[in-house]
Parts: C-alpha cells; sequence; structure tokens
C-alpha cells in the first residue's frame, strides 16, 4: 500500500508527515488500535472499535470521527490497498498544540493516522515456538489503556533479546501479567488458565476471542491470579495477540516447557485452528 490516510486525506506514505508539536510525538498523548484483516474482513472490527472508545474515553482525547465514519475508513483502507491480508493500524493522537505544555489547551484537533501493511497468516506447522525471559514489571499501572506510550515495554522487550530471549513475562507481586505486547495462557492437566482482567494489563481482543473459541469447543478455560512459580509447572504457555494470533513457548529462563507433549497434539494447535477458522467467519 501505498497511501495512508492522515487527518482527512489519503495521502502517499513517504510524504505524509505529522507537526513536529503533535502531542502525540511530544508527549506520547495518543491511543491506538491494530486490527487483523483475513480475505478482506476486520477481525472482531467492532471488539477494536469499542476498545479505541474506551482508550479515547479514559485519556479525554476527542474523538476525530463517529464511529460509523471510523469503520467506514477501515473498510475504504482495506479496499484502497488491494490487499486481502493484512495488518491495519489506527492511531489517534490528541493533537497539535505550541507551544510544548503539559497542561492541555481546549480546542485542540485530534490527529488521526490510519496505515496498512501486508500479513501472512501461517498454518499452525509453520509457528515456530518462542523463548521467553521472567522480568519484573516496572510499566505504568493503566495497563489496560492502549496508549502509544510504549518505551518501558521496548526496554523490557530489548533487554530480553538482549539475553537471548524473544520476549519476556511480565511479573508484578509475583503475579503473571503479560508480555510485553501479548497476553498469556497456561495450560494444566487439560485446563487453560490467563491471567484475570485488571487495570494492569491490556485486555487483548485476541485473548477475549481465545476465551469465546474455549467455550464453543468445551475446553474449561479460567481466568484467575496465575503466579510465577505456575509458569514452570504449565504443560503448555501460549501468547496471544492481534499480529500473531497463538505463539507456542518453548522455554522460559533455562526451564523448557511442553516435554510431555508434541505441538501437534497440544491444546495450542486446537484452538490456533479453531482461530483461523473463525477468521474466516462473516465480519
Amino acid at each position: 500500500m501505498d497511501i495512508v490516510f492522515l487527518n482527512g486525506k489519503w495521502q502517499d506514505k513517504n510524504s505524509a508527515v505529522v507537526s513536529v508539536f503533535d502531542r502525540g510525538f511530544m508527549f506520547g498523548d495518543s491511543v491506538y488500535e491494530v486490527m487483523a484483516v483475513h480475505k478482506g474482513r476486520i477481525h472482531e472490527k467492532q471488539a477494536h472499535l469499542s476498545r479505541l472508545q474506551r482508550s479515547l474515553s479514559s485519556t479525554k482525547i476527542k474523538s476525530p470521527y463517529s464511529r460509523k465514519k471510523l469503520s467506514l475508513l477501515l473498510e475504504q483502507t482495506i479496499e484502497k490497498s488491494g490487499i486481502s491480508n493484512s495488518i491495519i493500524y489506527l492511531q489517534v493522537s490528541r493533537g497539535v498544540q505550541f507551544p510544548r505544555d503539559h497542561k492541555i489547551e481546549l480546542g485542540i484537533e485530534p490527529t488521526i493516522l490510519i496505515t496498512l501493511t501486508e500479513k501472512k497468516f501461517l498454518d499452525w506447522s509453520q509457528i515456530e515456538p518462542l523463548s521467553l525471559i521472567t522480568q519484573a514489571d516496572f510499566r505504568w499501572a493503566r495497563g489496560d489503556i492502549k496508549v502509544s506510550s510504549l518505551i518501558a515495554n521496548v526496554m523490557l522487550r530489548n533487554e530480553a533479546v538482549r539475553k537471548g530471549y524473544d520476549d519476556s513475562i511480565l511479573i508484578r507481586n509475583e503475579r503473571v501479567i503479560e508480555a510485553t505486547s501479548a497476553n498469556i495462557f497456561l495450560a494444566k492437566g487439560g485446563t487453560i488458565y490467563t491471567p484475570k482482567k485488571s487495570r494492569f494489563f491490556l485486555h487483548g481482543i485476541t485473548r477475549q476471542t481465545v476465551l469465546r473459541l474455549c467455550e464453543e469447543i468445551d475446553l474449561q478455560a479460567v481466568e484467575r491470579d496465575v503466579f510465577k512459580d505456575e509458569i514452570f509447572e504449565a504443560d503448555e504457555i501460549w501468547l496471544s495477540s492481534t499480529g500473531n494470533i497463538l505463539r507456542p513457548v518453548r522455554k522460559v529462563n533455562d526451564h523448557s516447557i511442553g516435554d510431555k507433549y508434541l505441538l501437534k497434539n497440544s491444546l495450542w494447535r486446537k484452538l490456533y485452528q479453531q482461530y483461523h477458522q473463525d477468521l474466516c467467519k462473516a465480519v
């Protein structure tokens, strides 16, 4: 796709610019959504739009368009791209303010950006399991708002990479929170566990879909506090996100996960394939 949508106009991606005085640039004062498009359809579009509205309301950023208009813009983005499988990124910042000031001026018009990137959805057999490290979660206490201020997440992710791992499992008060850009699931004895919702982590749309699919195919899924020690007793661990759907974990720290099962016989594979079927359903 050679164009993006920026502040009411379709523009060439190489010439689209945002003011250096945009509060999204100056303060990370913006919210965003990432959506998966499969065969030209946005998966869980209404759930994403609802979460966007919650983020806007929580940060008191004015919505630039009605929900109906935003939905139409997303569909137009897909149509203009000509790409059937992709990831759509939508960001809304509070807007441009000069001079720079923490205090928000009245009447600022929000900045809205929509981009699209082609995405290949892989068969389960093409998925490479992850290697993770546990780290203390030092991020702010409103992880449930999907804001673009992600420097802490970036620091934690790249500290894991520097140590030879793919990502981090974040721990707060001995409780499992999430990864740096994904929710987490554990399976033990045929039951699936995931941390109960709290203000410390983002309530993922993919997480929500996985819980629904568990119910549809009669898998027991429990939302509760999950403790660090349980990581090393789990039969399976997966991360869930819009971009990667479900990714199995083969190792945490120096501990191997899933020695007693093959991926082809795992609950992860069953849910991954069920998720792909769900992607193909009409929106």
